[in-house]
């Protein structure tokens, strides 16, 4: 799979990068770095602006739970 993914003769499902990334104990957004950038300054500036795009997801996904928790208690009473 990993070799058919990488010769471009596939492509993969969000649910198999997640497979993926776990089996391999890694970040997903790892599996898009080349292997250069893992010590180049370019790495370092891509790991800090997903983790900023990470925490804005977080809080966004948090925020909708909290409204759709509050959506449904009115629902219920």
């Amino acid at each position: 799979m990993i070799r058919d993914i990488e010769g471009c003769r596939t492509w993969v499902s969000d649910k198999t990068l997640i497979n993926l990334a776990e089996a391999l104990k890694t970040d997903i957004y790892r599996l898009f770095l080349p292997d250069s950038a893992f010590d180049e300054e370019i790495f370092k500036k891509a790991r800090n602006d997903l983790d900023i795009i990470t925490k804005k997801i977080r809080k966004d996904v948090d925020a909708n739970l909290i409204n759709a928790m509050k959506l449904w208690e009115k629902s219920i009473n």
